[in-house]
């Protein structure tokens, strides 16, 4: 028993020097650092809070009484009202200016529409279809005259030379006047067919006026549904921010929807400015 004892004592001796010899353990903070950094900034945000509750609360302390706050409210719808009336003024107006702008597109498009559907108008060549008809009868009757001349001259052997060349030349005079009637003719119908081509090119311009008007008339109708829709929204947070900013309370809410308000009266006179840039296009 003796000697287990002093074997055990000797196991234990070993541990502990062990023991003694590993390194000391070291605590891992990191976790606790972290949840001790976000607490203070809590801490910090709410000492920010209750800074700006007090700020609030002294702006309310010193805020005027209710009845001049009453009394610049009803001032201000009745600003807003004359405004109203105004800008509903304006938009008759303008709705009367853009019925006019529709109607003078409308007559202008079925002008277009009527010069490019007419028939092109055909060259009148009947007069010199008429004259070079009659220079062929009087080539073909020279002609006629100028090969009697020659069977006469071969069949008779003695003939009047000088009066045989003077109707020879009489004969040429003829026939150059006939070439330069023919050559006058071509010409007429060298220039008819010229003002025919350009009559084509006339026509296609006109074609390609209709299609850019075509163009600007889609341009005008998209422009008009955006401004439409547009004003249509801003007409519910107008008014939204109207009622708002009529209800007695916090004076920063209000000063943020009448900020919000002028905000949307802007938006309004871009809106109207929209639907100009319609009426101008049509």
């Amino acid at each position: 028993e003796l000697a287990d004892t002093a074997a055990v004592a000797g196991n234990l001796r070993r541990d502990v020097e062990a023991l003694k010899s590993r390194p000391e353990p070291v605590a891992d903070t990191t976790a606790f650092e972290t949840r001790i950094a976000t607490l203070e900034t809590e801490l910090k945000n709410t000492a920010e809070a209750r800074n700006e509750l007090q700020l609030q609360l002294s702006e309310i302390l010193l805020a005027p009484r209710v009845v001049e706050l009453q009394d610049e409210r009803d001032t201000r719808i009745e600003t807003l009202n004359s405004a109203l009336d105004e800008a509903q003024t304006e938009r008759q107006a303008l709705a009367e200016e853009l019925r006019a702008v529709k109607a003078q597109r409308e007559n202008y498009l079925a002008e277009l529409r009527a010069i490019a559907e007419a028939p092109l108008p055909k060259p009148d060549t009947s007069e010199w279809e008429k004259k070079l008809a009659a220079a062929q009868f009087e080539m073909k009757k020279w002609q006629a005259a100028y090969d009697d001349a020659q069977a006469r001259l071969a069949a008779q052997p003695a003939v009047d030379i000088d009066a045989l060349n003077g109707r020879l030349q009489e004969l040429q005079q003829s026939l150059s006047q006939s070439l330069a009637q023919q050559a006058e003719l071509q010409q007429s119908l060298q220039r008819a067919q010229g003002q025919q081509a350009d009559m084509h090119a006339r026509v296609e311009q006109l074609n390609a006026a209709l299609s850019n008007a075509r163009k600007y008339e889609t341009v005008g109708r998209l422009t008009g549904d955006v401004a439409q829709d547009f004003a249509q929204m801003l007409a519910v947070i107008n008014g939204a921010l109207e009622i708002l900013a009529r209800q007695g309370g916090n004076e920063q809410v209000q000063r943020l929807s009448e900020a919000a308000l002028a905000a949307g009266r802007r938006g309004e006179r871009l809106t109207r400015q929209l639907q100009a840039f319609q009426s101008e296009d049509y």
